[in-house]
């Protein structure tokens, strides 16, 4: 929980939504949870994440160029062969 200020108030997350989404989503290649060759939606993950289906085609655009997803011709993308996108973080 966070701590509160002296006014009782909790400090608010400064981390922007679409970083939080493309976390989420190398967390989630790295540890396995997507298999290599699997179609992945931005709608069907916007709305597992709950958000709309702009950070997820934001974080898939950057997964996309450290070639941890493959581009679809339908906008859709599949998970790369290898589960560690170059360059994500530890």
């Amino acid at each position: 929980m966070a701590d509160k200020t002296q006014f009782g108030l909790t400090a608010v997350d400064t981390v922007p939504l679409h970083e939080k989404v493309y976390l989420e989503l190398v967390r989630a290649l790295m540890s396995g949870q997507f298999v290599p060759g699997q179609k992945l939606t931005s709608r069907k993950l916007a709305k597992e994440l709950g958000t709309s289906d702009m950070p997820v085609r934001s974080a898939f655009m950057r997964l996309q160029a450290l070639r941890a997803l493959s581009p679809m011709p339908n906008g859709s993308v599949r998970g790369a062969d290898s589960s560690r996108p170059s360059g994500s973080p530890s």
